[in-house]
């Protein structure tokens, strides 16, 4: 396959990480095991920074107004920005990320 994938996976069990491992270390990727409980997000930072490596952004970021989520999760904002190939300038797409309202409030109420 031309251009070759590049694969990141992550998993929450134990059993069948031999084969989603091998292949994302023979794909330039990366392979990360979740403990339970373990937030996705905070072991992602791998991918982000592959995406954020062959593009930028014209714009700033927007936020999203607060929404109900989906799954379930509560009040979430998303806040996304458009992602521009550094090739030909076109736009290939969105980097975003959701955040709940309570992970919000818990980080603020750390950091003071």
């Amino acid at each position: 396959m031309r251009p070759k994938a590049r694969i990141f996976s992550y998993l929450t069990i134990d059993d069948g990480e031999e084969f989603p491992g091998a292949l994302a270390c023979d794909n330039r990727g990366s392979f990360k095991k979740l403990d339970d409980g373990e937030n996705l997000i905070s072991k992602m930072s791998n991918y982000y920074e592959f995406l954020s490596s062959s593009t930028y952004s014209k714009e700033q970021g927007l936020w999203t107004s607060p929404y109900i989520d989906s799954g379930g999760l509560g009040l979430t904002i998303t806040y996304a920005v458009p992602a521009v190939s550094k090739r030909n300038s076109k736009l290939i797409g969105v980097a975003a990320v959701d955040a709940t309202l309570e992970e919000i409030e818990n980080i603020l109420t750390s950091q003071q």
